[in-house]
């Protein structure tokens, strides 16, 4: 069973996370980004834990503008992420 089906069937089972919960989970290089995307209106929506310290920030603006941030603090604003 991979490690991102493992947190699926964790956050499936025991709810959602808090917000704290996901900004813990992020790296001091997307922390940046992210706080430089708020600039512009984006809001972190969830984080994407793939691997132990290998994260994927999701951020939105609207239903329309999502971006991700991976854990080197790089923008993707065309990611191919599934949403459920």
């Amino acid at each position: 069973m991979s490690a991102e089906l493992d947190m699926s069937i964790y956050e499936q089972r025991n709810g959602e996370r808090t917000f704290d919960e996901h900004y813990n989970n992020l790296q001091p290089e997307q922390l940046t980004t992210i706080y430089s995307l708020q600039k512009f209106g984006y809001a972190l929506w969830f984080v994407r834990c793939i691997q132990e310290a290998n994260s994927l920030a999701v951020l939105r603006c609207n239903a329309m503008n999502i971006v991700c941030v991976d854990k080197h603090g790089k923008i993707d604003k065309n990611p191919n992420i599934n949403l459920r």
